[in-house]
């Protein structure tokens, strides 16, 4: 998981930028990586499935992630 809310404009692209210069992690290690927005009220989840990229988002209507 990502510590510091991300840009939630951020896509596929912006995401793998921050796992390899921020998180300094591979991107190709089966790992799923999270960020959260900064109210806390979205989710993102980035994975390598061996083939491509693949990106989930959850957004709450009246609640939080915590």
């Amino acid at each position: 998981m990502h510590r510091d809310p991300v840009d939630f404009r951020k896509q596929i692209n912006g995401l793998t930028a921050i796992i390899e210069l921020k998180m300094e992690q591979s991107l190709n290690i089966g790992a799923l990586f999270l960020f959260c927005s900064k109210r806390r009220d979205k989710i993102k989840l980035l994975y390598w499935d061996k083939t491509v990229f693949c990106l989930w988002c959850k957004h709450l209507e009246n609640d939080k992630f915590k």
